[in-house]
């Protein structure tokens, strides 16, 4: 991350995205389509970064699948399909690939091409470009590759796992936030390590408090069509 951080300043990045930023925070009710993919780098990312979304997602009628990108093992593979039945997702797909290998599959944006294309979503979740981990940010890499040789016309939701982000739109889960931490606890393998709970909790609250309007809490998603989040990443990776 150091010589990411060296040659891409936070200060640069927040005056490459200014324009896409509302300071009057959107709270959004519904997606902006009914079929979604999350990409996921990780099991775990997708319910983290945008479990509560989805949740309300599923229970208004809309659909939704996740890609989980790499694999260490059945037992994560199997916290993922649990996880994804809580949220009434579909089955997830796996590419399963290494842990901290994603930046050296030449393959992968013809993998994401061949599942979009399948799946053919009006909306793809996505960890943001600099979210703190090599396979988030080589994930977002593949997806603009993939992107570069087709004219998808989705829009992507971009969501924080480990860095927040300044967000263009919130969605509030304070109704769903039970169901949600059920989901997360769903990853019992990665709870031994740390509280991702407790984390995705806190993060939520502190941006309902930024938002107020009654708010308890909200995840929070950098929001652009396809075409604008492929020509920012250009500028950022």
């Amino acid at each position: 991350m150091s010589s990411f951080i060296r040659n891409r300043t936070i200060l640069r990045l927040y005056e490459t995205i200014a324009p896409a930023l509302k300071y009057s925070l959107h709270v959004e009710d519904r997606l902006a389509g009914d079929n979604a993919l999350i990409l996921a780098p990780h099991g775990d990312d997708e319910v983290i970064g945008c479990g509560g979304a989805l949740l309300r997602h599923t229970a208004a009628g809309g659909r939704a699948r996740a890609l989980i990108c790499t694999s260490d093992g059945p037992v994560r593979e199997g916290e993922a399909r649990a996880a994804s039945r809580l949220m009434k997702l579909d089955e997830p797909l796996f590419l399963n690939y290494p842990v901290e290998s994603l930046e050296r599959q030449a393959g992968l944006p013809d993998e994401l091409a061949r599942v979009l294309d399948n799946v053919m979503p009006q909306v793809v979740f996505v960890p943001f470009f600099i979210d703190n981990h090599t396979d988030h940010r080589a994930l977002n890499k593949a997806l603009l590759a993939a992107c570069a040789k087709k004219d998808y016309k989705f829009i992507v939701y971009a969501y924080p796992v480990w860095l927040p982000l300044y967000p263009n739109v919130l969605i509030d889960i304070g109704g769903v936030w039970e169901q949600k931490k059920a989901a997360i606890g769903s990853y019992q393998s990665q709870l031994a390590t740390r509280d991702y709970i407790t984390m995705s909790r806190s993060l939520a609250a502190y941006w309902a408090t930024v938002k107020g309007h009654g708010l308890e809490l909200a995840e929070t998603f950098f929001k652009m069509s396809c075409r604008e989040y492929a020509s920012l990443g250009k500028k950022l990776l």
